[in-house]
């Protein structure tokens, strides 16, 4: 009876089958962050999954945030080599 209760309990907060778990966490060890346990039943499935919904939150993030710069010094370089020109023009009158 005792065994069969702490078997319970570990099920439900770990899960049932280890297996699932480290095949993800294998995954996320090789930046696979597309792979999710199936049948989510115990709370480690559920926040395994949910940490894997974060990070590839905070990677699509990043890869906006990195567009955004890389269009933004286009603009300061297209910018400058205007200024340049400008300044160079500027100089033949003086």
């Amino acid at each position: 009876m005792v065994f069969n209760s702490m078997f319970d309990a570990v099920s439900k907060s770990v899960g049932s089958d280890i297996n699932k778990l480290i095949h993800v966490l294998h995954s996320f060890s090789k930046y696979d962050f597309s792979v999710r346990v199936d049948g989510e039943d115990a709370e480690m499935e559920k926040d395994l999954n949910e940490m894997a919904n974060v990070i590839v939150f905070m990677v699509s993030q990043n890869i906006h945030d990195a567009d955004a710069l890389a269009q933004t010094s286009e603009d300061l370089a297209e910018f400058t080599s205007k200024l340049v020109h400008t300044i160079e023009e500027q100089a033949v009158y003086l």
